[in-house]
């Protein structure tokens, strides 16, 4: 199960209008059963660094949450990989099946 998240971020300078730093970045997160959450960040669009931070939540059948969080820089035009191990993952043994996954929280900060 994948989720897609797009964040669009503008950082406004002195009196122009419009967005002169931007950052577009793409975050999908999937379950790997052998080692937690498994996160791509990836750069789309605009000149400025970016930092995304997230929160990867399994629903429950038995209405449990099951999360991690992760953040992770990224370069213009570039993607990286982020791993939320199993041992930074809350709730994991409450959770009689997964139902549904979803990313939340999603924070995008402009790296100076």
């Amino acid at each position: 199960m994948k989720v897609v998240l797009i964040v669009m971020v503008c950082m406004f300078s002195g009196l122009l209008i419009g967005c002169q730093n931007s950052a577009k970045v793409l975050v999908e997160c999937k379950f790997d059963g052998e080692k937690g959450f498994l996160c791509e960040v990836k750069h789309t669009e605009g000149k400025a660094k970016a930092k995304a931070c997230w929160d990867a939540v399994v629903t429950c059948a038995n209405a449990t949450k099951v999360t991690g969080s992760g953040c992770h820089e990224v370069a213009p035009g570039a993607k990286a990989q982020h791993l939320i191990p199993f041992e930074e993952i809350k709730n994991k043994d409450k959770c009689d099946k997964a139902v549904s996954f979803d990313v939340t929280n999603v924070k995008v900060t402009l790296v100076k």
